[in-house]
């Protein structure tokens, strides 16, 4: 993907920026125990879960200890590797963590009816978009032991039970859904479906806490499941056209080193997403995902390079563990991989790239240049005194002071000082429909991206 896709923006501003996140809070989902899902409602007095808390480096261990979390669990290590990094001694982490208590997850379950009166003809059940067609058979009884029997022997995350005539489809996995319809080949009434029970999981939770608190940026999950992982990215992915955002997910995915395509990064791939980054580590409890977002909420969005970065608190991988770094990076995974030629050996993150190819730290960088933009624009517009001959001035500049922001000397901003480009085009060049519309088209800026260097090619010649 050229560089050029994630720094250009359009954003019309025909209205107030509403709801924007800080780009610097990661939202970290919490599903807990029943003791500590009791814990947590007779400390903040909610009786509707989810529910949103911040929490920081001073105050997060105090918190999880009075919600009964033990040092070892899963969200007291992962906690520890997001709050635990440090650059020359000095910590580097999120001002603030938003943790988020999930709701808790319940199986979606379909059921469907073949008709006691059912004619002849194919009966098709498409679960995921996998078709299974059955012909009738006999009775609908017999018809709907065929249907149970045929999307049983598929490899769809599903159960599917039920007596007589009925069809009753239940996730494997609560809270990670399915999609699901019926359909006679002549007779609608002759397989009928119903929802039974709404799926709750990570989707639901997702709008529940933006609801509360819309402000995370980074979300981060515990389970390690992939269908929760997916679940959870298409989500996000719909919810960053209102909210920018990036998920961040970790699977220790035994096919993920493997040449084909039946890890969940490939599955994440084949279907376009653009807000979702893959971390790949044989160990589960090995928060590589955590570590590297916290020390990147440490520093100014698209600042920090997302390759080379050392972390500490978490454990590197290398041979024989590591197998295959080619697949992991076609698949557009990172990892943390362990230098053992250096003394004493050090753990970098490799990879750095979204799961569609798109650098990490570029997306974070145009995210903020974006919202900045807009909101200075407003700020600008606010006082509906900008004449729209004449207010060219005006508009340059609030655009050059939010860019601005953003330059800086190698290494400490995200664009390049000095590279800021905008043109905004005289008024007289707007057509009378625009004019009319008091809209002002045309207006355009660039700059340049601080990109880090990963990579050297180097050659040397020796002469005697």
């Amino acid at each position: 993907m050229p560089l050029r896709d994630q720094i250009t923006v359009t954003t019309r501003y025909a209205s107030a920026p509403l709801g924007l996140p800080s780009l610097t809070i990661p939202l970290f989902a919490f599903l807990p125990t029943s003791p500590q899902r009791t814990a947590w409602v007779a400390a903040y007095g909610s009786t509707d879960t989810p529910n949103v808390i911040e929490i920081t480096g001073a105050n997060w261990q105090s918190t999880i200890e009075a919600l009964g979390v033990t040092t070892g669990e899963d969200l007291q290590v992962l906690l520890n590797d997001l709050f635990g990094q440090k650059l020359g001694g000095a910590p580097m982490q999120p001002a603030v963590v938003l943790l988020a208590l999930r709701a808790v997850p319940v199986a979606q379950v379909r059921t469907a009816t073949v008709a006691v009166v059912a004619a002849a003809g194919n009966y098709t059940t498409t679960v995921n978009g996998t078709a299974y067609v059955v012909p009738y058979n006999t009775s609908a009884n017999q018809t709907a032991t065929d249907i149970r029997a045929a999307v049983n022997a598929g490899d769809e995350v599903v159960t599917i039970s039920g007596a007589g005539a009925s069809i009753v489809a239940t996730a494997d996995e609560p809270g990670v859904p399915f999609t699901w319809s019926v359909a006679h080949s002549t007779t609608p009434g002759d397989y009928t479906s119903v929802n039974t029970t709404a799926s709750v999981g990570l989707p639901e939770d997702i709008a529940d806490w933006d609801a509360e608190d819309p402000r995370g940026y980074f979300l981060l999950e515990t389970t390690r499941s992939s269908g929760v992982i997916q679940a959870a990215a298409e989500a996000w992915e719909t919810r960053t056209s209102t909210y920018p955002g990036q998920f961040w997910a970790q699977t220790d995915d035994s096919t993920a080193q493997a040449g084909g395509s039946a890890d969940i990064a490939s599955d994440l791939i084949a279907l376009g997403l653009t807000r979702t980054r893959m971390f790949w580590h044989n160990t589960d409890d090995e928060g590589v995902d955590m570590a590297q977002c916290g020390k990147t909420c440490a520093s100014s969005p698209g600042v920090p390079g997302q390759q080379w970065m050392k972390l500490g608190s978490v454990t590197g991988i290398y041979a024989p563990t590591l197998t295959s770094t080619t697949n992991l990076r076609a698949k557009y995974y990172s990892y943390l991989e362990s230098i053992r030629s250096t003394v004493p050996p050090t753990s970098t993150v490799m990879g750095g790239k979204m799961i569609d190819g798109a650098w990490a730290d570029v997306v974070h960088g145009a995210d903020a240049v974006n919202m900045t933009v807009q909101i200075r624009l407003y700020q600008a517009l606010n006082d509906g005194n900008i004449p729209y001959f004449g207010g060219e001035d005006a508009v340059e500049a609030a655009i050059r002071g939010a860019l601005s922001e953003f330059e800086g000397p190698p290494g400490k901003a995200f664009l390049v000082a000095g590279s800021v480009r905008v043109t905004v085009p005289p008024a007289s060049s707007q057509d009378e429909a625009d004019r009319l519309a008091r809209r002002y088209d045309g207006i355009t800026w660039s700059a340049t991206v601080q990109g880090k260097v990963y990579e050297l090619v180097i050659e040397g010649f020796l002469a005697q």
